[in-house]
């Protein structure tokens, strides 16, 4: 089970849309996470390069099988500086829209903080429906998040390790040079951003047990330049806060055109909600879903809210 932590009016929207925000991350309490990603890849491609001029390329041989591994290296050099600077460049244009579930239906710490202080409601949906979600469109990205205490971290090392060897192979093809070797290195970007930076947080949020959902394109991505081609911008749409104009992607609950009527199995009211039972269930029926086989609780955490 999937729980997402929101707010009453947050829930009603729900259930009578029947479908679910992704929202731009930036503009969340995990505002800062990919651009915290990213820096370490390039603090890393950058410990790199200093490694090489310090070592291989400290002295330039005139000639011999020392000069042609010297020209490989100043090459991987290269090859190192631009992957850096395309990522930055790419990461600055891109965004990421998601929706964020824990495991837990009924923790304190996320109904402080995500629960509009316990006041909300907790929706505990089918992870296997919200899985077969995720494969309705090829910018879908889905899965478990991982937590790092430090840069050190075995798992980051590991991911680490996997980008510069990639580089390491785009530059000893010498034929990749110019658009082909742009190319390369955006797809290489592009792959950290899409499929690692939105999964990876510090160990600090690691009681948040989260598993994420999230549409993550590039702004200025070819297809968007074309005034003619709007597909990109199906489900897309904003709304207004008091400081910003906000993106989201309205994620339906529908399978092609069958509503997803079972894709909630569980609602756990807020322990200082005041909502009962029986009228959750009676709403969750005037919507269509499969009420009779949703389990409705109200939370037993004694909680007093900070408001």
């Amino acid at each position: 089970m999937l729980y997402y932590y929101c707010t009453n009016s947050t829930f009603a929207s729900i259930v009578k849309n029947r479908s679910l925000w992704l929202s731009d991350m930036t503009q969340s309490n995990d505002s800062y996470e990919i651009h915290r990603y990213v820096g370490i890849v390039k603090e890393a491609i950058e410990e790199r390069i200093k490694a090489l001029a310090e070592t291989e390329l400290q002295e330039e041989p005139q000639k011999g099988p020392k000069r042609k591994a010297y020209q490989q290296n100043l090459r991987l050099k290269t090859v190192l500086t631009q992957a850096k600077n395309k990522l930055k460049n790419l990461a600055d244009q891109y965004y990421c829209l998601a929706i964020c579930f824990s495991d837990m239906g009924n923790s304190l710490s996320q109904w402080r903080g995500y629960g509009d202080d316990g006041y909300g409601i907790s929706i505990g949906f089918d992870e296997e429906r919200i899985e077969e979600l995720s494969g309705q469109h090829i910018l879908f990205k889905y899965g478990d998040v991982q937590y790092y205490s430090s840069e050190n971290d075995e798992r980051i090392r590991s991911r680490i390790k996997e980008y510069l060897e990639e580089l390491a192979e785009i530059s000893r093809d010498e034929k990749c040079t110019g658009q082909k070797l742009a190319a390369a290195l955006r797809n290489w970007a592009r792959k950290i951003l899409d499929n690692d930076a939105p999964f990876f947080k510090p160990a600090g949020f690691i009681e948040e047990r989260e598993t994420r959902f999230c549409y993550v394109r590039e702004i200025h991505a070819p297809e968007m330049a074309n005034p003619k081609e709007t597909s990109h911008l199906r489900n897309l749409d904003f709304h207004v806060s008091n400081t910003a104009i906000i993106p989201h992607y309205e994620l339906k609950l529908y399978d092609g055109e069958t509503f997803l009527t079972d894709i909630i199995r569980e609602v756990v009211i807020g322990p200082c909600n005041g909502s009962d039972k029986e009228t959750v269930r009676l709403f969750l029926a005037k919507a269509g879903f499969d009420y009779a086989a949703i389990k409705v609780e109200k939370s037993n955490i004694p909680y007093r809210p900070r408001k």
